[in-house]
């Protein structure tokens, strides 16, 4: 095993200047405790628990159906009882006309699971698309290949890996009509910050789970408490849902340098503490396999 305090990439077994080197580019990062809040349900567009059904639990009545008559069934839930379990050959959902499209705002929210990482590139798990596809043309949760990803057609960024997505999730997507945010289980992420999420949305108003307007492809997976919103929501509703209602969410520092790890959630840094730790192991090496 590496020595703990071996923080510099690639991992090299000894501590040495390159960690101390990381431990400087980070100084001073710290953690987030999120007070969680409730998204107002007068903002709700449709929600869909799947609770062995395909209605919309919320006051809008915007029902799911099956076009293809191939009646997807359901699992065990994450939240509540059941999940919606789709086959990855043809099983999928749609609803038409829920009042959203183009730059209007709004934000998405899912929880989701992969059967297998073997999934085509782009095959929508939820959220809205649009038949012929295009930039602008979608504003779902899709596949990557394998991981899941922010998808808006011509832009996509990756929420969690492919081993990832054979656990449970939770996924967000927010638009302003000008910027798109996505969240992976509660937390904001930009994984390509070199990247605007400036974008300009032309969708349809077309919401699919399982499937989008432009590919064949289907998701292997379940999919669970779907929700659409008329409005950006905050991190803290965002949380909320993520959480299941639970009155934090704890975001850690993204950092190895992270060392010391007796800090109060919500007042953790990275300062003379890690340092410390690190400095304790100085020039510590550990070969492997032991002589």
């Amino acid at each position: 095993a590496k020595p703990l305090a071996d923080i510099a990439q690639p991992y090299d077994c000894i501590v040495d200047e390159k960690d101390l080197g990381v431990l400087a580019g980070d100084w001073l990062m710290f953690d987030e405790l999120i007070v969680t809040s409730a998204p107002s349900d007068a903002n709700l567009t449709a929600r869909y628990e799947f609770e062995n059904n395909f209605l919309d639990s919320g006051i809008h009545a915007n029902h799911l159906t099956d076009p293809c008559g191939t009646i997807p069934g359901f699992d065990t839930g994450v939240i509540g009882s059941f999940a919606l379990s789709l086959d990855g050959l043809d099983d999928h959902l749609v609803v038409d006309g829920v009042g959203i499209s183009g730059t209007v705002p709004r934000t998405i929210a899912c929880w989701a699971k992969a059967d297998h990482t073997n999934i085509p590139d782009g095959t929508l798990i939820f959220g809205f698309t649009t038949v012929g596809g295009g930039n602008g043309s979608h504003f779902n949760i899709a596949s990557l290949g394998g991981g899941f990803c922010a998808n808006v057609g011509g832009w996509e960024e990756t929420i969690f890996s492919d081993e990832q997505v054979l656990d449970w999730h939770h996924y967000a997507m927010s638009y302003d009509g000008t910027t798109i945010r996505y969240y992976g289980d509660g937390i904001e992420m930009d994984t390509e910050p070199s990247k605007s999420n400036d974008r300009v949305l032309t969708h349809a108003d077309l919401v699919h789970v399982g499937k989008s307007a432009t590919q064949g492809t289907c998701f292997p997976g379940k999919v669970d408490e779907t929700r659409i919103y008329s409005v950006v929501l905050s991190k803290e509703e965002i949380a909320y849902l993520s959480t299941n209602g639970a009155p934090t969410l704890h975001v850690p520092i993204s950092s190895d340098a992270d060392l010391y790890k007796d800090e109060t959630p919500g007042s953790q840094w990275i300062n003379f503490r890690d340092y410390a730790l690190l400095a304790d192991k100085y020039l510590e090496e550990i070969l492997w396999p032991a002589p």
